[in-house]
């Protein structure tokens, strides 16, 4: 199909929540994803929410969709959202996303807006395009069965059981549903490689990327330093939640103080706080709060893709302790750009060297800024993003 250079073709993305505002990993992505691809096109939004989206949220948004569409459903919490699955035996992370009434406002919006081609985020909502009929690219994020894979790992009995059943029922869907696409995208190299062995190909690594401006150290000289060690992230997305518990009760020792901040703390990370640790919640400039620890640990085990937390935290020139998993989600070399550690004993010995050496971690922390720097600009990613997306036209 070829197009007019004057014409910007019409996209039209499908979103499971509303990228706004920036409080997890998929919204993040998407609202930087859109900023930049509204340059070269012409953005339809239809975005899924189990609650109501503020006013201040659609103006964040306004100016880069030439229209928005926001479909209310039902919250997760809701145990009929459970029963549905087992009842059609599909994935949770599927069944809860689609619904049939949604799928007739959605080719009802298809067919007003009339667009050359749609971007799908995550498997979630891959449904709605079966009656597509122009290219259709999806965009995995993640290897979601991946994740459920890592997170059966560290429950037992009933959940373990259901975190097993997710993985098996959603590695079916990438495959099966990954077929209706003509264009795919993850987040990083081990997460495609995962996909491939399931059978599912031509996938384009898109990253995510870093506001360099925006998180850059310079621009906050006047942030103290009050912790010896700092977690930042979702406080209410499970991984994180373990990750903060296995900080707390199997890393820190008495005489360090941590910070663990973040939104939505679920009611085990409140658990954690005392003398010692202290559990924010929200924070209105969350650069101060990596800024305010000599160290950003993230021992992150389960869960895929990409750690953004981390990313930001190496932007401000702060060195970072994190797992294997995650220094090879992104990328970064031990003792250069990240230091990494995987267990108890690795992660007590690292900080204590980084507490008692702080012109290493300042150098650490300075070539992380630089990696960074030459790697994760969204500028970057999204044109490739871009490319990916006019090919399938």
């Amino acid at each position: 199909m070829q197009l007019p250079k004057e014409h910007k073709p019409k996209l039209l993305i499908l979103s499971p929540r509303f990228p706004f505002p920036l409080d997890k990993g998929d919204k993040l992505r998407l609202f930087h994803q859109i900023k930049r691809l509204s340059k070269a096109f012409k953005i339809s939004l239809v975005a899924l929410s189990d609650e109501s989206v503020i006013d201040s949220s659609e103006k964040a948004l306004e100016k880069y969709v030439h229209s928005m569409h926001i479909l209310y459903q039902g919250s997760l919490r809701n145990p009929k959202a459970i029963i549905k699955s087992f009842l059609l035996n599909q994935a949770i992370q599927v069944s809860y996303y689609y619904h049939s009434s949604l799928q007739k406002k959605i080719d009802q919006i298809v067919e007003i807006e009339s667009p050359d081609f749609m971007y799908v985020q995550l498997i979630r909502m891959a449904s709605y395009t079966k009656n597509s009929k122009v290219p259709c690219f999806i965009d995995f994020m993640d290897a979601m069965s991946l994740n459920m894979e890592r997170e059966s790992n560290y429950h037992k009995g009933l959940i373990r059981w259901i975190y097993k059943r997710e993985h098996k029922l959603l590695s079916k869907a990438e495959i099966e549903k990954s077929e209706n696409f003509e264009g795919k995208s993850i987040i990083s190299d081990q997460d495609k490689a995962y996909l491939q062995k399931l059978g599912v190909s031509n996938l384009h690594v898109i990253q995510n990327g870093v506001d360099l401006d925006y998180f850059n150290q310079n621009n906050l000289e006047d942030v103290q330093r009050k912790y010896d060690i700092v977690f930042v992230g979702n406080m209410g997305y499970l991984p994180n939640v373990e990750a903060a518990e296995y900080l707390v009760n199997t890393v820190a020792k008495r005489n360090w103080s941590v910070l663990i901040a973040g939104s939505r703390p679920h009611k085990r990370v409140k658990r954690l706080e005392n003398e010692n640790i202290v559990v924010s919640g929200w924070v209105p400039d969350i650069r101060t709060a990596y800024l305010s620890g000599a160290i950003m640990v993230a021992p992150i085990f389960s869960g895929a893709g990409q750690q953004n937390k981390v990313l930001e935290a190496m932007a401000l020139s702060k060195v970072c302790i994190s797992t294997t998993q995650v220094a090879k989600g992104i990328g970064a070399e031990h003792n250069k750009t990240i230091i990494v550690a995987d267990t108890p004993n690795e992660f007590q010995n690292q900080i204590e060297t980084l507490l008692e050496n702080p012109n290493l971690a300042d150098s650490i922390g300075k070539n992380a800024r630089i990696f960074v720097e030459e790697n994760f600009h969204w500028d970057l990613q999204v044109e490739k993003l871009k490319k990916a997306l006019l090919s399938i036209i």
